[in-house]
């Protein structure tokens, strides 16, 4: 992400020109436009430079990236919705351990399930529920 390195040497000169975050992000915007970073990153890197560190490079991490969407969990979470439809995203998030957000991209994308009334149900329809919404029609 070249375009990103720029920008973040572009907020380190308005730091030593004393521009104020908003001075800074007005002028971020005037020259990026669409193409710039999240307002978030931005005031993340801001003050980072306003707090005298002048790397521009993002700070090493250690080991591999963590992911909550590990096996056992997504398998937890089915089990927790199997044993009570109308269980809370938060309480499902408290009783595996992952966050709210993790919880929900596991129901919708690893388990295709979303919520009906309160309820979460398979996206799909069986063989005999696609019978009998035939014979309503």
């Amino acid at each position: 992400m070249q375009g990103n390195m720029e920008q973040r040497y572009a907020i380190k000169f308005c730091v030593k020109l004393k521009k104020t975050k908003q001075e800074a992000y007005g002028l971020l915007k005037e020259a990026y436009g669409d193409e710039r970073m999240s307002q978030a990153s931005f005031y993340r890197w801001f003050n980072r430079f306003s707090e005298g560190n002048e790397q521009v490079e993002d700070e090493p991490r250690s080991g591999a990236p963590k992911s909550a969407r590990k096996e056992e969990n997504i398998e937890e979470v089915q089990r927790l919705v199997m044993q009570d439809r109308r269980i809370s995203v938060r309480m499902i998030s408290e009783a595996v351990g992952i966050s709210t957000g993790t919880v929900e991209t596991v129901l919708t994308e690893d388990l295709k399930l979303h919520k009906v009334c309160s309820k979460f149900v398979p996206k799909i329809l069986s063989d005999d529920q696609k019978q009998f919404r035939g014979m309503l029609h």
